[in-house]
């Protein structure tokens, strides 16, 4: 992802070009933006713009990734704005060029919004991809009525929405809790989930949620993650197997890596290696307030943000 580009110390075209690269050589060809990146330590919009660079230093680098460009349509991260077709278009446009790139892969509205008049965007969507102006359509932080409901307008077009980003992790597992709709919405609809802030980063600024802050959560979850690497063996890193416990989801969930360190990039990846067993998966779960169904307590007391105790 693309949510530190831009930011004092990662703002070089060269540097961004090197880690692109790098990415590549790992397998990665997914890459994540937003028109608001970086969110903080910089200009928001610089992301995109600086990636586009990169692309330029390397012809035919840019084709070798799919892109997904996310359009915040909520007022949440910026300004307040129309939410309208003509924005729409204005922010696909200028994705265009700040990416120098004749097309979008997979273009996203980055939150859902009660101004959203979903006929319009549907036919909208419809004149894009019939255009080639992008080629899939997707979502992000999308509750399962919204999806249904825009779904149910580009079904009059046959198209369907490739993907919904939301916040999953160890951290943040609710998706996966068992009064969630949100992952057997996407597995009934055979949509790919990506996960954002998938080792429980803070997206807006500040420090690590699980890795870096100090609470009685974070603390029972990391104990947890230790426990599994150690039973498996093979000097195995907590982030690995936090990663390896997105992967296990049937789901088919793409976790975003928000690193800009390509060390840490080669570390991370070795996750795809890792193989939970069902019991390890649970346990982890457990100590991220996962619960199974009718089970009478899950420690709820324990997952309060401001709770401070010793790691």
């Amino acid at each position: 992802g693309t949510l530190h580009v831009g930011q004092q110390h990662f703002k070089d075209p060269s540097d961004v070009l090197d880690w692109l690269n790098a990415a590549l050589d790992l397998g990665i060809t997914l890459l994540d933006t937003a028109d608001v990146y970086p969110v903080v330590g910089g200009s928001q919009g610089d992301a995109a713009t600086i990636v586009g660079q990169a692309f330029a230093l390397q012809p035919g680098l840019r084709d070798k990734f799919t892109i997904t460009s996310k359009v915040d349509i909520s007022s949440i991260l910026h300004e307040q704005t129309d939410v309208d077709i003509d924005y729409l278009q204005e922010k696909v446009e200028w994705y265009l060029e700040a990416l120098q790139t004749d097309h979008l892969d997979i273009f996203l509205l980055h939150y859902p919004s009660p101004l959203l008049d979903i006929d319009a965007v549907a036919s909208w969507v419809h004149s894009r991809i019939s255009d080639g102006t992008f080629r899939h359509f997707g979502v992000s932080n999308f509750q399962t009525w919204n999806f249904e409901a825009l779904q149910s307008r580009l079904d009059d077009y046959g198209i369907k929405i490739v993907t919904n980003e939301i916040e999953l992790s160890v951290w943040n597992p609710s998706a996966a809790n068992y009064d969630s709709s949100a992952l057997d919405m996407l597995f009934k609809n055979r949509v790919h989930p990506l996960a954002w802030s998938a080792l429980g980063g803070q997206p807006v600024g500040g420090v690590n949620r699980l890795f870096v802050r100090k609470g009685t959560r974070e603390y029972k979850i990391r104990k947890q993650l230790r426990q599994v690497a150690d039973d498996i063996g093979g000097d195995l890193a907590e982030d690995v197997i936090a990663l390896a416990w997105l992967l296990k989801l049937p789901v088919g969930v793409v976790p975003l890596i928000g690193s800009t360190k390509i060390d840490r990039l080669k570390h991370q990846v070795t996750a795809v290696d890792v193989t939970l067993s069902s019991s390890q998966w649970w346990d982890i779960a457990a100590a991220g307030g996962v619960c199974a169904q009718g089970q009478a307590e899950c420690d709820y007391d324990l997952y309060t943000p401001n709770v401070v105790g010793k790691a």
